[in-house]
This record gives structure tokens, sequence and C-alpha cells, in this order.
């Protein structure tokens, strides 16, 4: 029973962590793809000024 439980616990942490890291993923792509549009849109605007 105690083994079990254990093995509950570790596979529920395991899940969790492997969320989190794909979260994380996902949102470093995110982040790198809001910059790259940011900095082509400040580029149209000083093209533009």
């Amino acid at each position: 029973m105690v083994m079990t439980e254990n093995m509950l616990i570790v596979t529920c942490v395991l899940t969790v962590l492997a969320g989190l890291g794909i979260t994380m993923a996902v949102a470093a792509l995110l982040s790198r793809n809001w910059k790259s549009a940011l900095l082509e849109r400040d580029v149209e605007l000083q093209q533009k000024l």
C-alpha cells in the first residue's frame, strides 16, 4: 500500500513538472515571437519618422 501511494505521488510530481516544462517552453516561444514582432514594429515606426 505504501509503495503504491509513493508511486502515485511520484507520478503526480512528474506530471506537474512536465506540465511546467511545457508551459515554460511555450511561454519562451511566445515571448520570442512577441519580442521579434515588437522589434519589427519599432523599425517600421522609425522608418516612417
